[in-house]
């Protein structure tokens, strides 16, 4: 990920996944968000898989998108179709409101 792109994150998102046992899976989805350059919401699993080979192997990965799926995001046909700011901050009880560092 020597790309330079910038990931903001909310320190209470962080606190909250952690608390819920949900550390690599917000980890997944904010690094999806990063990766969807475009904007889109989707992002093809195998970019995903290249954009985080040093973060997590294939297999890792496989399993964490295999683990979120249908609540961080939908998976199908090689895409992860990714949920909303707003509803991942909801999942987890945080006011999607704070500010991101």
């Amino acid at each position: 990920m020597g790309d330079g792109r910038q990931i903001k994150v909310q320190p209470e998102l962080c606190q909250a996944a952690q608390r819920a046992g949900k550390s690599n899976i917000l980890r997944v989805w904010l690094l999806a968000r990063a990766c969807d350059t475009q904007g889109r919401g989707c992002v093809q699993v195998d970019d995903l898989k290249a954009y985080t080979h040093d973060i997590f192997s294939a297999q890792t990965l496989m399993r964490i998108i295999k683990a979120g799926n249908g609540q961080w995001w939908t998976h199908t046909r090689g895409q992860l179709w990714l949920r909303g700011f707003v509803p991942t901050t909801e999942r987890l009880n945080v006011m999607p409101h704070s500010h991101p560092v």
